[in-house]
């Protein structure tokens, strides 16, 4: 790199450290306020009630593949610098086009589940009060569903602008009023149905609140009133086409073991199986850190022909993300039943622990893959990406009803892994490929030392957890497992000079 281009560099890696940390602050305020509420929300409404809950929100969520990719096309081509005096009109035209599709695929699909309701419901092993519940969420959740596919151009243009500061206060802002709304009206003696209204008014909030940002962001590019443009669709069809079959493998992946589970187990077994796969869940979402920011930072420097800022992307996001995602993947593989036991009760303990091992791993790899899977979509070749989480998705899949009936919640967990790891392998060589890294040159940077922190991690959990006897011992030992971590981080120069600047870029200087 010459000298010319240094200033420009640290500016670039400053927007791409500020985004990050509003990502991190972002993340970590929500993990706290779930982490908290959690146990309150699910002793609330009983195991059966949040079964059902967690099964109607998931099988809305299926209905999320008729965004058609819009969403992420959006960001790519927002981000794209070009040099086109019809930049502005280009821009309101797509703008427009993906609004307008969002809104009648929002219409077909809130339509589709409102009918189906009763018939979806009828496939699991429900009480007479439970399907009437869960008929009802169901239908409540289709409004939810529409309300979300029209904001998914709102929600695409903070990122395509990189303003994820904005982004990141109105998500937790929605999220702290959506919490609070629920703890509030089941404290009131409110049920199950109260909650999905509380789901659907939260949704309401978040997309008035992104439309007044996004019209802020666009600074009068686009006017947000739907309209159709023949050639804007197939620009964004053709390339929101592979992000829906994406979109669809990883419903696959994500949500089917919780289907499976319903179907073969009962609901009561859907809860035990929530409770395990959202702490590990966590891992993924810490990956958003670094993740989301990812994808218009690597469209922007494929535009611009910069390889070797987006070598160096891939190499310190994906090191960054190791740095972040080890602690709370090593502690939870190490106390997942006592974890669980304090937090959600014995119960919990007894029935999902067997499963939290497997959903570690298989998340730990969903979250490692992050920066490549977005530099894949980045580049335009999401092709690649399409194939291996189909094909990870139809393991997993696969495997669920394979393994669900006899091995119960930890067959399903163990389905998802391998679905997990199938995917991980070709997405993570082939991201390197394109941010033109070797395997090995990423391995040393980016993976050795966290690995080795790991172990050493590990072991401390394992010698002192015994100790652990209330919430507050817990936070401590995870506590402890963090300064250890460090310490072994900064004994093994982990983090060095340049990681340090990048951090300080976050922070404002007077």
């Amino acid at each position: 790199m010459n000298d010319s281009e240094e200033p420009r560099q640290g500016v670039y890696s400053k927007k791409i450290s500020r985004n990050a940390v509003y990502n991190l602050l972002g993340s970590a305020f929500t993990m706290l306020v779930t982490f908290a509420a959690m146990p309150f929300i699910v002793h609330r409404l009983g195991a059966s009630s949040f079964g059902v809950l967690t099964l109607a929100l998931t099988i809305a969520g299926y209905f999320t593949i008729l965004d058609l990719g819009l969403g992420t096309a959006i960001i790519k081509f927002l981000s794209e610098k070009k040099n086109d005096s019809n930049d502005e009109f280009k821009e309101n035209l797509l703008v427009g086009t993906a609004f307008l599709l969002n809104l009648a695929a929002g219409a077909i699909g809130a339509v589709c589940i409102l009918i189906a309701a009763p018939f979806i419901v009828s496939i699991f092993r429900l009480e007479a009060q439970n399907f009437a519940d869960a008929t009802a969420a169901l239908r409540i959740c289709s409004l939810m569903f529409f309300i979300n596919m029209s904001s998914a151009v709102f929600l695409a243009i903070p990122q395509a602008k990189q303003r994820f500061d904005i982004l990141s206060a109105i998500r937790s802002v929605t999220y702290m009023i959506q919490t609070a709304g629920i703890v509030i009206l089941l404290q009131l003696g409110f049920s199950l149905t109260s909650v999905a209204w509380c789901y659907a008014a939260s949704s309401a909030f978040l997309m008035i609140a992104l439309y007044l940002v996004s019209r802020k962001l666009m600074l009068g590019k686009a006017d947000f009133i739907p309209l159709f443009d023949k050639q804007s669709c197939r620009l964004l069809l053709s390339f929101g086409y592979y992000s829906t079959v994406t979109k669809l493998a990883s419903i696959l992946l994500n949500n089917v073991d919780k289907l499976i589970i319903g179907a073969f187990l009962g609901v009561e077994s859907v809860s035990y199986y929530a409770a395990p796969f959202l702490l590990s869940s966590w891992i993924y979402k810490i990956s958003t850190i670094v993740g989301p920011v990812t994808m218009p930072a690597a469209s922007e420097l494929i535009s611009l022909g910069d390889k070797q800022r987006l070598k160096s992307l891939s190499i310190r996001g994906t090191k960054y993300i190791l740095l972040f995602c080890v602690p709370p993947a090593v502690f939870l593989a190490a106390t997942s039943e006592l974890t669980l036991k304090i937090w959600m009760g014995p119960e919990f303990a007894l029935h999902g622990s067997a499963a939290m091992l497997p959903l570690v791993i298989g998340v730990f790899f969903q979250g490692i893959i992050t920066v490549q899977s977005m530099i894949i979509v980045g580049a335009g070749k999401i092709r690649l990406l399409t194939i291996a989480t189909t094909i990870g998705g139809v393991i997993s899949a696969i495997l669920c009803l394979a393994l669900t009936k006899p091995f119960g919640i930890c067959g399903s967990a163990t389905a998802f892994a391998f679905g997990a790891t199938a995917i991980a392998i070709p997405v993570f060589i082939h991201g390197c490929r394109i941010s033109c890294v070797t395997i090995m040159e990423i391995m040393r940077a980016a993976f050795l030392k966290p690995f080795i922190a790991s172990i050493i991690n590990y072991f401390f959990l394992i010698a002192f957890k015994h100790m652990v006897g209330n919430i507050i011992d817990l936070i401590i030992l995870a506590a402890a497992s963090i300064v250890i971590y460090a310490a072994s981080l900064l004994a093994l120069k982990a983090i060095g000079k340049d990681d340090i600047s990048a951090l300080r870029n976050f922070f404002p200087r007077n």
